[in-house]
This record gives structure tokens, C-alpha cells and sequence, in this order.
């Protein structure tokens, strides 16, 4: 019985001196936590940093893609525009040959006219050397 006993004791020794261990562990560990306790503010410091950064980084890639939107909207304005520009530049030109053809046969009209007095004036002459003769 005795032996019963100490055997109980004896267990109850190593499970003191494994405690005493972990003890001895999770001393070392505190000591160490404090000692790299401006280390792990600096961490902290640069770990949230790091969360500004990421937010700004995602902030800056909705205005890039905002951007790219805008972007892509005024280069379908402007191809608009530049067919706009190119159907007036054919209006034009084609607005000047008719300008030209109209000169042209305003010319003609003219010439005609100007050919009509002269025969008005040839039978008006003939006319009166006819009458004259008589």
C-alpha cells in the first residue's frame, strides 16, 4: 500500500515537473514577447500601413477603370465626330463643283443672251436697211 502511494506521489512529481517545464517555457516566451515588443509595434505599424495602402491601391484602380471608360466613351465621340467631319468635306466638295457647274452655265447663259441682242440687233439692223430700201 505504501508503495501504492508513492507510486501516486511520484506521478504526481513528474506531472509538477512537466508543469514546472511549461512554465519555464511560457516564462521564456514573456520574456522574449517583451523584448521583441518594439519589433512587434513596428509590425503592427507597417501591417496597417499596408491595409491604407491596399485600400488606396484599390481606390486608384476603380478611378483607372473609371477613367478607361471615360476614355473609350470620347474615342467613340470622337470617331463620330471625325465621320461627321468627313461627310461635310464631301458635301463641300461636292457643293463647289455645283458652284461650278452653275458658274459655268451661268457663263453660258450669258454668252447666250449676249449672242440673243446681238441677232435682235443684226434683224433690228436688217430690218430697218429693209425698210429703207423700200
Amino acid at each position: 500500500m505504501d508503495h501504492d502511494a508513492l507510486l501516486g506521489q511520484q506521478t504526481h512529481w513528474e506531472d509538477l515537473q512537466c508543469a514546472t517545464e511549461n512554465l519555464g517555457h511560457l516564462s521564456a516566451l514573456i520574456s522574449r514577447f517583451q523584448v521583441n515588443e518594439p519589433q512587434l509595434k513596428e509590425l503592427r505599424c507597417i501591417r496597417d500601413h499596408s491595409k491604407v495602402l491596399n485600400a488606396e491601391q484599390t481606390a486608384l484602380q476603380q478611378c483607372c477603370k473609371e477613367q478607361q471608360t471615360c476614355m473609350a466613351e470620347w474615342e467613340q465621340c470622337t470617331d463620330e465626330h471625325k465621320a461627321t467631319l468627313t461627310e461635310a468635306q464631301v458635301a463641300l466638295e461636292n457643293a463647289k463643283d455645283h458652284m461650278a457647274q452653275l458658274k459655268e452655265e451661268h457663263l453660258k447663259a450669258r454668252a447666250a443672251k449676249e449672242w440673243l441682242v446681238n441677232v435682235h440687233f443684226f434683224f433690228v439692223c436688217l430690218s430697218s436697211c429693209c425698210i429703207s430700201q423700200r
